[in-house]
């Protein structure tokens, strides 16, 4: 098997070094010539800290994809669609191990796949589960899953990632996994925000049990199949990214829960925060089928109206009093 990776931040490039154990062969492909030139020179990636095995191929002409690889996408949710458009890859396989859903058009990833690629729901998987490649980078004992609708490809991905210290359960729905992978993210930035506020557990225990909530309820917009939620790309991935230290999202809310703007917040990080794009887009497709998602709006309220986070928390807990 061949593998080509669209993306080489931290997640493309944790993901290529666990291939590359596995003796898969792996290229990763970055959009700017000028960085990959800095990754081949150095073999080192600054943001995990970590040497990149010279085993992979680093390229950055996207002539050099090879047409029978396996492509792998690693990129920021918002650009998936652009990058695939510009690409026009001849490619037939894809995984998705992007965490998002698109603005405007409501769209998970898969969706954007198969209308920008020669994919069919044959051809297209999801990766998805509790891991930060800070640690799987450093091969601490990771879980994550994978979904298709095509079993035997589901069966060849699980078996070509997993390793001793990575192993991959097989999941029902890819789109259930995608909308747990997209929407935890907005939890995570209200977990991060109650403990800038300085709550303590019982805040980010209610947020985490009420936000599978929300999280099932979204997912009825795009399956029906919602029990994977509550296995390791629902629940597992919502609990690692509302309580680690490596969590963007987490530490995006914990600066402007300590009175940052977003800007700022943003600014200081110097890194994608998925959550914040996602927050617009789980929004604007919440109230145009009128999903009610409390979390998320007063997250949305909190990033985009200027909403003081300490009222956006008074309010969600003085709602109408309702059966769980």
């Amino acid at each position: 098997m061949e593998i080509t990776i669209l993306g080489a931040g931290t997640w493309g490039v944790a993901l290529g070094q666990v291939l590359i154990n596995n003796n898969i062969d792996v290229s990763i492909w970055h959009y700017k010539k000028n960085y990959i030139d800095e990754l081949r020179k150095k073999q080192f990636h600054s943001k995990l800290n970590t040497k990149i095995s010279d085993k992979i191929n680093l390229i950055s002409d996207p002539n050099h994809i090879s047409s029978s690889s396996l492509i792998l996408i690693c990129l920021p949710s918002q650009v998936i669609r652009q990058t695939l458009s510009l690409l026009n890859l001849k490619n037939q396989y894809y995984i998705n191990a992007s965490k998002g859903v698109e603005l405007e058009s409501g769209k998970l990833i898969s969706q954007i796949i198969k209308e920008t690629t020669p994919a069919s729901n044959d051809t297209v998987a999801c990766i998805s589960g509790p891991s930060h490649a800070e640690e799987l980078v450093n091969k601490i004992p990771t879980v994550i899953a994978v979904a298709s609708s095509n079993d035997a490809f589901s069966k060849s991905i699980q078996k070509s990632f997993s390793n001793n210290y990575l192993r991959l359960y097989r999941s029902d729905s890819i789109e259930a996994m995608q909308v747990g992978g997209a929407v935890k993210n907005i939890i995570s930035i209200a977990s991060g925000i109650c403990e800038g506020l300085g709550y303590g557990d019982n805040t980010v225990a209610a947020l985490i049990t009420r936000g599978v909530q929300e999280i099932i309820r979204f997912c009825s917009l795009y399956t029906d199949e919602s029990d994977s939620l509550l296995g390791i790309s629902g629940i597992g991935d919502l609990i690692v990214t509302s309580t680690s230290k490596h969590s963007r999202n987490k530490k995006l809310g914990l600066l402007i829960g300590r009175g940052g703007t977003l800007a700022e917040s943003l600014a200081n990080m110097n890194m994608i925060v998925e959550g914040v794009e996602t927050a617009k887009s789980v929004y604007m497709t919440a109230k145009k089928h009128d999903i009610s998602m409390p979390i998320c709006d007063e997250v949305y309220s909190i990033l985009f109206k200027n909403k003081k986070p300490r009222e956006a928390i008074n309010d969600l807990m003085l709602r109408e009093l309702t059966q769980e």
